[in-house]
């Protein structure tokens, strides 16, 4: 196996990061308990309607996504919810049922206080509903963290961010298998996309930790350069 493995952890990864704990979580999101505050990113909502609406037979993922985070919400209880850009995938997709969809979930949690940073999907898909009653911006701060959709090439401040939708080549001998992953390179947190319907690639940065996730398991490896191909124990 490709990779050094340091850590496993199966209800979540504490890692403590610039004084701060943060919780990376198998669910593709990252809880911060001290703040009270569950972000996630790149959820692409009504891809799959886009790819409809081009004749293309995908399944109904948005009820699917919204779920996920419902349950996401009432586990961590959090106060606030920050997406890290990308709430929805393109004006086509915002079909009537999309966006109704969405509009009732937002209901189901209208105490829920919900930032989304603009990503570059949702700039092009235009105004969002109001009934989804965002608070929208560019960027955003929590604690000692910067928060935005692009991840910068580096940052003189710890940043969190998403719209890389990286994933980890784990290598066997003979197979080989991409899973989602969370990234952290050059002070940069950079989220897995948490919607279902979503692709990404095998990303390298080095030097870099990576926190391959797999099931509700995640798995922290060193940089993909390493030769070391051990389990630990």
């Amino acid at each position: 196996m490709e990779g050094n493995i340091e850590n496993t952890m199966g209800e979540g990864f504490e890692l403590i990061w610039h004084e701060q704990r943060l919780v990376l979580l198998g669910e593709r999101a990252v809880w911060m308990p001290d703040y009270e505050v569950l972000l996630v990113a790149d959820l692409h909502l009504g891809k799959e309607s886009a790819f409809r609406a081009a004749s293309i037979p995908v399944p109904d993922v948005t009820a699917i996504d919204l779920g996920r985070l419902s349950s996401l919400i009432d586990k961590t209880e959090c106060r606030r919810l920050i997406i890290l850009g990308d709430l929805v995938h393109c004006a086509r997709g915002l079909s009537r049922e999309v966006i109704d969809q969405t509009a009732r979930w937002r209901e189901e949690h209208r105490d829920l206080h919900v930032q989304l940073i603009v990503g570059n999907h949702d700039d092009k898909a235009g105004c969002l509903p109001t009934s989804w009653n965002l608070d929208s911006r560019d960027v955003a701060d929590c604690g000692p963290f910067q928060l935005q959709h692009v991840p910068p090439k580096r940052s003189t401040k710890p940043l969190l961010a998403g719209h890389v939708h990286p994933k980890y080549r784990l290598r066997t001998s003979t197979d080989s298998i991409t899973l989602p992953c969370f990234v952290l390179t050059n002070e940069i947190l950079i989220l897995p996309a948490f919607g279902t319907f979503i692709d990404g690639q095998a990303v390298k940065y080095a030097p870099a930790r990576y926190f391959v996730i797999s099931d509700d398991t995640i798995t922290e490896l060193c940089s993909p350069s390493s030769k070391t191909a051990r389990l630990a124990k």
